[in-house]
């Protein structure tokens, strides 16, 4: 028999309930869904999602992009359990969709920053010091 596991539920967050600098706490495992949009195959994509606590003490659904998901792997390993009870940052930053530019939330480990590259890619990297 398959082993079932009961699915995460909630409301989801929404980029007018936070600002870049809030903290969250990630409060739950991140687990693959199917989501409703498709690749260039035709095939239905995976969707990440979490439970993270904000300021106000409420859980949310949060859907962890490629971005963030690389980000907090380097900073904290690839086992999400190990992910649950660690403090983040929250970023927001505009991004194109669909032609139009909308806010895309982004969780950051400490000491990591979200950068873009020359060819417009956003990536989670650990921040480097200056020296003087």
């Amino acid at each position: 028999m398959a082993k079932l596991q009961k699915t995460l539920r909630g409301n989801w967050i929404k980029p007018a309930m936070v600002k870049t600098g809030d903290r969250a706490v990630i409060a739950s495992e991140v687990e693959g869904r199917e989501s409703r949009f498709r690749d260039n195959e035709g095939n239905l994509q995976t969707q990440f999602v979490g439970m993270v606590r904000i300021a106000d003490g409420k859980e949310y659904l949060w859907r962890f992009n490629r971005t963030t998901l690389d980000g907090l792997i380097d900073a904290f390993g690839n086992e999400t359990s190990v992910w649950i009870g660690k403090e983040v940052q929250i970023i927001k930053d505009k991004v194109m969709v669909g032609g139009r530019k909308k806010d895309a939330l982004f969780l950051a480990a400490d000491g990591y920053v979200l950068i873009e590259d020359s060819e417009g890619y956003m990536h989670m990297t650990e921040q480097v010091e200056q020296t003087v």
